[in-house]
């Protein structure tokens, strides 16, 4: 059975030759080989990091004597245009990486928090670019309809104040008479007029 121990001389038995202070074993079969461990993200990072800036180091010095200076300026020059015309600011290389991690999926040692951010950033200008264009969708709408909605009202006042322009003012029945604020001010006495103070 298999939780059973073993006898303490068999164990010690097989201590002595199995040794010991050995290198982990490459041994794929091995459930405790380390070459077969999945290792974080993170950790990947930090055990690569001095090749990682050996290469950017390579890269800058490449950058700073010259070399490849034309087949950098032929990729600067190469801008994306979409299909209304306009540059968009990625160089051709850029927009062929993007096409290329086009198919998501959870690299090896990524964690989900790592993966979910990953994905959320390769949506978002999608995202921000749909939410845009159908947020101005909506404005023409509401404005076509509100054009709609006043276009008769204002039409219609139109033609009153074209027919009230045509017709002369009406002559008023009280023009030659004073107004009542006039009548208070002035009271006729004995034929002189008189102000009230």
């Amino acid at each position: 059975m298999p939780h059973k121990r073993a006898k303490r001389s068999v164990r010690e038995e097989q201590r002595s030759q199995k040794g010991s202070d050995y290198a982990p074993s490459s041994n794929q079969t091995s459930k405790q080989a380390i070459s077969s461990e999945g290792i974080p993200k993170s950790v990947a990072r930090v055990l690569n990091a001095a090749h990682v800036r050996q290469e950017w180091r390579e890269k800058k010095r490449k950058l700073e004597f010259g070399e490849d200076i034309g087949e950098r300026d032929r990729k600067s020059k190469k801008r994306r245009v979409d299909g209304s015309g306009d540059a968009k600011g990625k160089t051709m290389a850029q927009h062929d990486s993007k096409t290329k991690n086009k198919s998501l999926g959870i690299q090896p040692g990524e964690s989900l928090g790592h993966f979910n951010r990953r994905v959320e950033d390769d949506m978002r200008p999608l995202v921000k670019t749909a939410m845009q264009s159908s947020s101005a969708q909506a404005r023409k709408v509401r404005k076509a309809e509100l054009d709609a909605k006043f276009k008769p009202k204002a039409a219609s006042a139109a033609d009153e104040k074209s027919s009230h322009s045509s017709l002369p003012d009406p002559i008023s029945k009280h023009d030659g008479r004073p107004t009542e604020f006039q009548s208070m001010l002035v009271k006729p006495d004995k034929g002189k007029a008189r102000e009230i103070a």
